[in-house]
């Protein structure tokens, strides 16, 4: 069954010193019988029985098993060979202390891919000897529990467990004391009559009284073979058929579970540097994906506004620098189209800036057209023309809902006239209403400002309109508000400037009103526009409108409504931030890869031996690469998930302090964090995974 011919290994040290170990052996085995590989040390016994398992690689030559030659075997068929035909016990034993008696064993039939049961690990440990003084087996011990002849008896068990062909033992006997070892020689000789053991040792006294033939070899030759008891040796018409070896993924992740223990300081130092780099990486990611239409027409919906101020950001890089130009003819086909062919109404701005003017509602009639312009608080310092005849359906105005008698409040019929928001008129009833003289009086309902007096212009208030936004949500701008009038802070005056409660709204805090507008001027470039409420085709016009013409202008349009003030953070971060974020997160990843690929390789070389008997037992080089990137995985999983965890509570704190979804997770932010997460950890465990699975097994053993 099994024969080596010509078989030759040379072995080289890293100086180009060659020594050779074998020289062009040749032997045939017998089917059954209880071969000793006798010789001094360096005479290549256990070099000889490496090549016959399969744990090394011959220079040259071939083994011959079943009629097949190793020459044509692939690295897998190597494997399937140990996993199927051989039973490896060696000198140290090589079982996995951390295991239990039983784990040791069942490793063998999980890797044949049979299934485990209980009765089956008995009877080899019975077979074996291996029970208390009640006949109870060892089946629960620990290896480290075990006195050294026990040991050698679970490594017999677990070779016995998947009744291989040939049992390989490289000097069983070495540590254990004379007793044990005869027991240890009478339990091979019995297992010798059903298969071929072959034990390498030095003890010719044993040979003599145990072995079925002595093979003695000298600086790498055979030079003595001698046959001390007759074996028939029977011609096997069975053909070389492998049990392909698979490592279960649950011992897979067991294995890599273990291994996370072997440095936890390290570990945790990556996973909290990886951590970092990655959570910069998300919240960037996140940031960047923010799609600015989409989040402010969600609060629209949410809180059922439709009315918005559409206006052109159409950029031209001219000779006096960036100009921005009025709407595209397509830009106003296709909000004219959207607003079921009607004229969208257009936005018209105060010339004045006085500091009041922010909060009036102002109206005017212009000789040339009989529209009416009211200022609607849709945003800081503009007016709206409004249809006269149509105007309260087109802009969606309602009463203020707290009034007492509705049929007082109307829209502007003359220059004088204003109508106001029910955002403004909470000012008044929070604040008060101060008079021309200076004396403050108390506003309890919308009805009591009808008639009273705004600004310079001396104009009287007529209405109080339902906006239908949550005025308690803007309460809480007060005081920023009153902060940005002191510190004149731009950025915080840009978070509230363009909203219902811009900083404008808060100027009339305990002041009153006292100012007036100048003037009017049309502005071009500004159109008010009700949404369908459908946010997917709201957001399709938005899309639309944006494209770059062949000459390579961008033509865009942006959002004004009284929420549009709160995008600015957003705009703040990509600005300023991104950078910033984006390089920091480069800088701790090159430390946390280079860590964690410090860490890997340390927790792999600790597991050397642990990996290289799996490998002995039959485990395939993919088995091995599945067991370090199942540990790196484990890592990568823990850092995907307390990015996560961190990226969403930052976003939960941000869209806290500005009061809106403004950072949002989404399936594309978790997605790229888990390829970021799980592409960095393997590519740190590339490099120590391939510099494992490349040695022999043997190589691994003895952690070289």
């Amino acid at each position: 069954m099994l024969s080596v011919k010509n078989l030759t290994k040379i072995y080289e040290t890293s100086k180009g010193v060659k020594t050779t170990a074998l020289d062009n052996l040749t032997i045939n085995f017998c089917q059954t019988g209880f071969v000793f590989i006798l010789g001094k040390s360096g005479s290549g016994k256990s070099t000889f029985l490496n090549l016959l398992g399969g744990v090394d690689q011959p220079t040259d030559g071939e083994i011959i098993v079943k009629g097949k030659s190793s020459k044509n075997f692939s690295a897998m068929d190597f494997d399937n060979y140990r996993n199927t035909c051989i039973g490896f016990v060696f000198q140290e034993y090589n079982l996995i202390d951390t295991y239990s008696v039983e784990d040791n064993i069942k490793l063998a039939l999980e890797l044949q891919g049979r299934k485990y049961t209980r009765e089956d690990v008995d009877m080899v440990l019975r077979l074996v000897d291996l029970t208390d003084n009640r006949g109870n087996t060892l089946f629960n011990r620990k290896i480290n529990e075990l006195s050294g002849g026990q040991k050698q008896r679970v490594a017999i068990a677990r070779a016995l467990i998947k009744n291989p062909e040939i049992i390989l033992a490289d000097e069983p006997t070495g540590a254990l004391d004379s007793k044990t070892s005869a027991e240890l020689y009478e339990l091979l000789k019995k297992l010798s009559e059903k298969r071929l053991v072959i034990v390498v040792s030095h003890d010719y006294e044993s040979a003599l009284r145990y072995g079925d033939r002595i093979v003695e070899l000298s600086d790498g030759k055979i030079i003595n073979d001698s046959y001390l008891n007759e074996v028939p040796n029977e011609k096997t018409t069975d053909e070389c058929h492998f049990i392909k070896s698979k490592l279960p993924f649950k011992r897979a992740l067991l294995i890599g579970v273990h291994g996370l223990s072997s440095n936890p300081v390290r570990l945790a130092i990556s996973i909290l540097l990886a951590v970092v780099a990655f959570t910069l990486f998300g919240f960037s990611f996140t940031a960047s994906m923010v799609n600015e239409y989409r989040t402010e027409l969600t609060i629209l919906r949410d809180n059922d506004f439709q009315m918005i101020i559409v206006e052109a950001d159409n950029k031209y890089y001219g000779h006096n620098g960036l100009d921005y130009l009025p709407f595209a003819e397509k830009q106003l086909n296709i909000i004219k189209e959207f607003n079921n062919g009607k004229e969208p109404m257009t936005v018209i701005s105060p010339v004045a800036t006085a500091d009041w003017s922010e909060l009036n509602l102002g109206e005017t009639k212009r000789e040339d057209s009989n529209s009416v312009y009211c200022r609607l608080a849709l945003s800081s310092s503009t007016c709206i023309e409004i249809d006269s005849v149509t105007g309260d359906e087109d802009a969606k105005l309602e009463p203020d809902k707290r009034f007492k008698d509705k049929d007082i409040c109307r829209l502007p019929q003359t220059y004088d006239e204003v109508a106001i928001t029910d955002m403004h008129a909470d000012m008044f009833i929070r604040f008060g209403y101060k008079t021309e003289n200076g004396e403050t009086i108390r506003i309890q309902t919308p009805d009591e400002l009808i008639g009273k007096k705004l600004g310079r212009g001396n104009l009287t208030i007529c209405g109080v309109f339902s906006t239908e936004l949550n005025r308690e949500y803007y309460k809480q701008y007060d005081d920023i508000s009153m902060e940005t009038l002191k510190t004149n802070d731009p950025y915080n005056a840009d978070i509230v400037g363009t909203s219902v409660n811009s900083v404008i709204s808060f100027m009339y805090l305990k002041k009153g009103f006292s100012e007036s507008l100048h003037g009017y001027s049309v502005d071009i470039n500004r159109l008010v526009l009700k949404l369908s409420g459908n946010e997917n085709a709201d957001l399709k016009l938005f899309n639309q409108l944006n494209y770059t013409e062949e000459s390579g202008r961008e033509k865009s349009v942006k959002i004004q409504s009284p929420y549009s003030g709160l995008m600015s953070p957003l705009y703040f971060f990509r600005d300023y931030l991104l950078l910033p974020f984006q390089i920091g997160a480069t800088v701790f990843a090159v430390f946390a890869a280079l860590l964690m690929m410090n860490f890997l390789n340390t927790s792999f070389e600790c597991r050397k031996k642990e990996l290289g008997i799996l490998r002995a037992l039959g485990a395939r080089k993919k088995d091995i690469l599945c067991i370090c990137m199942t540990e790196s995985g484990i890592i990568a999983l823990i850092d995907f998930s307390f990015s996560l965890i961190a990226v969403s509570i930052i976003c939960g704190i941000l869209n806290t302090i500005y009061f809106i979804p403004l950072f949002i997770v989404g399936f594309l932010s978790i997605i790229s964090m888990l390829g970021i997460c799980f592409g960095a950890v393997a590519i740190s465990a590339i490099l120590p995974v391939f510099k494992l699975v490349k040695k022999t097994p043997i190589d691994i053993i003895n952690k070289k």
